[in-house]
């Protein structure tokens, strides 16, 4: 269960934001949207598989992915490699599977499961100073 406190990162820019979350544990997607709430992100959509994320990805392009690694379907890796083709967006995966994701996508920041809302938010700094995208 992710901590309580720690300021918004500081780029946070305070605008009204729409963040993609990756993730088939329910409580932790629920954990990370609450997060995610501090920092003013307003909507949000929740991906369990590889083709959910993708097909909201594709009807709204998210300004913040955070994602994790093994999911129903494939991979958040395969899934931020295709939707982050075409356009760079901030993406941070929250994960189990360090050494998989640093292997296939170094420059995306990771943060370990499990997180606290400080690691969340520095990570989502990094993210927004570099935002990923493939090719």
């Amino acid at each position: 269960m992710a901590e309580r406190h720690g300021a918004p990162p500081a780029k946070w820019s305070g605008v009204v934001s729409h963040a993609l979350i990756i993730e088939d544990d329910f409580w932790l997607a629920v954990e990370m949207k609450e997060a995610l709430g501090e920092l003013g992100y307003a909507t949000f959509d929740l991906a369990t598989r590889m083709r959910q994320a993708i097909a909201y990805a594709e009807q709204q392009c998210p300004d913040l992915i955070i994602a994790d690694h093994m999911i129903v379907g494939g991979t958040g890796a395969e899934a931020i490699a295709t939707i982050c083709s075409d356009v760079p967006v901030p993406v941070v995966f929250v994960t189990s599977s360090r050494s998989q994701v640093q292997q296939r996508l170094p420059a995306v920041p990771v943060v370990d499961k499990p997180w606290t809302t400080a690691t969340l938010h520095e990570a989502i700094n990094q993210a927004i100073e570099r935002p990923f995208r493939t090719g």
